[in-house]
């Protein structure tokens, strides 16, 4: 009963119990204290957070005041609706005292604080949140790209940066644009195609590197079909099936 502490609300300033006679006043804050912080059983009965249960002679006892004054200060703070107060045991087994307002005088850690306090906290947890669904977003929107990424071009990542370096016309082109025309050609060896592959821009400005390179790859499949009928093997650039 010695150990621990309370919080004593200013709300009280402003409330009866500050008027009220100094017996009665003591007996309000000792009922204050003796509320529990937690709920707990007492002979198969819950008693709630915010409630005790104690006899008109132990409230006297521990307040220091006769028992005429304990019941007449229980009366008052009844009237006052600072407490209730019942007896669930019996009336030779104690009273149950409920502390009307116990969760405005004593707030959680979690709750500390004035309204205004709890509404920047509010608005600080919200803009948190909503920034950090932002950045969930932003990753998420990251990733679906790079999973995309790789599901259309990873397999031809390496030969895309080799085509890119083949001529200055090529470093602007996309990987997918890349790998489609590749998929276009499941029986080409891509990098044998691009070592022989050349790009010849005398004829002026080079408009579609991916063009070129897919009718390149035209241009010899047509070459190792007709070899293929004629001697059974076939371009250096086909005899690879990726596949």
């Amino acid at each position: 009963m010695s150990s621990g502490w309370v919080k004593l609300h200013r709300e009280i300033l402003d409330s009866k119990l500050w008027s009220c006679s100094d017996a009665t006043f003591r007996v309000a804050i000792y009922l204050l204290m003796s509320a529990n912080h937690e709920a707990r059983w007492v002979r198969r009965i819950q008693i709630e957070r915010g409630q005790t249960v104690r006899s008109l002679t132990q409230i006297a006892a521990d307040c220091k005041v006769s028992r005429k004054a304990a019941r007449v200060a229980v009366r008052v703070l009844v009237q006052d609706e600072f407490i209730t107060a019942d007896e669930p045991f019996g009336a030779h087994h104690g009273t149950r005292v409920t502390v009307c307002k116990y969760e405005t005088y004593q707030l959680n850690e979690s709750d500390r604080g004035t309204p205004r306090a709890h509404q920047g906290n509010n608005q600080g947890n919200n803009q948190g949140n909503n920034q950090g669904n932002t950045n969930k977003n932003e990753k998420n929107k990251e990733n679906e790209k790079n999973s995309l990424e790789k599901a259309a071009g990873g397999k031809y990542r390496v030969s895309f940066e080799k085509f890119r370096n083949t001529h200055h016309a090529c470093r602007n082109v996309e990987l997918e644009a890349f790998a489609e025309v590749c998929r276009s050609f499941p029986g080409a060896d891509v990098e044998a195609c691009i070592a022989d592959f050349k790009i010849n821009n005398s004829g002026g400005e080079i408009t579609s590197p991916v063009a070129l390179f897919k009718g390149y790859l035209l241009n010899s499949e047509s070459k190792t079909t007709r070899t293929v009928g004629r001697t059974g093997t076939g371009h250096k650039a086909w005899e690879r099936d990726d596949n």
